[in-house]
C-alpha cells in the first residue's frame, strides 16, 4: 500500500511538474476538445420539465498565440450541443428538443500558468423539434433558424493534456462545466 501511494504522489508530481514546464495552455497549433454539462437551460419557458440537460461538445485550434507579453492566443473551431425538455398539462404533453451546430471564435489570455481564461462568440444553426399529444392528436413541428452565444471561460490544466473548465453566457444554457481536452 505504502509503494502504491508513493507512485501515486510521484505520478501527481512528475504531471504537475511537467504542466509547468509548458510555454502556454493554448499555443499555435494546440487542439482542445471541451465536453460538457449544461446548467440552467435559456431556450425553454416556464413549466417545462428537462428530459435531457444541455449537452455540448466544442473543437478549438490555436491559429495564432504569443501576443500581448506572450500570454494571448486565438482559436476558432466547431460547436455541437443538444437539450430536450416536456411540458404536460390537462393529459396532454408537448416535448421540444434543440440541436445546435455552429462555429466558435475565442480570444484567449494566460493570467497565471495553467489558468487558460477567454471569451468568444458563437454563431450557427438551431434545430428546434416540437412534438406532442394534444387531445388525442399527434403534432409535430420542426423549426430551423439562426443560434448565437456569447461567453466568458476558464480551463484549468490539472496535467498536460487534461483540464477542467467552466463557461458562463447566453446560449443553450447559462453555463457549462466539463472537461477539456488537448492533442
Amino acid at each position: 500500500m505504502k509503494k502504491i501511494l508513493i507512485t501515486i504522489i510521484s505520478l501527481l508530481a512528475f504531471s504537475i511538474h511537467i504542466a509547468n514546464a509548458q510555454q502556454s495552455t493554448f499555443a499555435k497549433g494546440y487542439q482542445t476538445l471541451n465536453v460538457g454539462l449544461g446548467i440552467g437551460g435559456t431556450i425553454y419557458s416556464d413549466g417545462y420539465k428537462m428530459l435531457v440537460p444541455p449537452i455540448s461538445a466544442a473543437y478549438e485550434y490555436c491559429v495564432a498565440s504569443g501576443f500581448i507579453n506572450n500570454n494571448a492566443s486565438i482559436g476558432v473551431g466547431g460547436y455541437t450541443a443538444f437539450a430536450a425538455s416536456r411540458y404536460k398539462f390537462n393529459g396532454n404533453h408537448v416535448d421540444r428538443s434543440h440541436f445546435i451546430l455552429g462555429a466558435r471564435g475565442t480570444f484567449h489570455y494566460e493570467f497565471v500558468p495553467l489558468l487558460d481564461t477567454y471569451a468568444g462568440l458563437m454563431l450557427g444553426y438551431d434545430i428546434d423539434n416540437t412534438s406532442g399529444r394534444i387531445d388525442g392528436r399527434k403534432d409535430t413541428d420542426d423549426n430551423t433558424g439562426f443560434a448565437y452565444s456569447g461567453f466568458i471561460g476558464v480551463r484549468y490544466y490539472f496535467s498536460p493534456t487534461v483540464a477542467g473548465y467552466a463557461e458562463l453566457g447566453y446560449g443553450i444554457t447559462y453555463a457549462s462545466i466539463g472537461a477539456t481536452f488537448r492533442f
